[in-house]
């Protein structure tokens, strides 16, 4: 099972409401509750504020909440820019060998 293909990340940054309304719309099958009445409901989102700027997302087993399947962190780069509405993230994936991805959300 590969993980990166369970689900469609949305290319925003974690800490805008953007990211989970895109996410809603790709992804049916979590909550951001623990859900144990619906089976459609497989998977548990968990979102933690390391500072306003840098946010980690993990998606969790409803059936065991201690399986962890997916792990991201987002980091909001804050350099001067080239262009005023540039926005640069830096996006972690956690897994067996950690990649770091670059987003720049103006051209995606």
């Amino acid at each position: 099972m590969d993980p990166l293909n369970i689900f469609k990340n949305p290319l925003e940054f974690l800490g805008s409401n953007l990211f989970l309304y895109n996410f809603n719309k790709l992804n049916k099958n979590y909550s951001t509750d623990l859900v144990t009445d619906n089976y459609r409901i497989k998977y548990k989102l968990e979102f933690k504020n390391i500072s306003p700027l840098h946010i980690e997302f993990t998606i969790r087993l409803q059936d065991d909440p201690t399986i962890v399947i997916y792990k991201f962190v987002d980091k909001l780069i804050t350099v001067p820019k080239l262009e005023e509405h540039e926005i640069l993230i830096e996006r972690t994936i956690i897994s067996r060998k950690n990649e770091v991805y670059l987003i720049d959300l103006q051209t995606n």
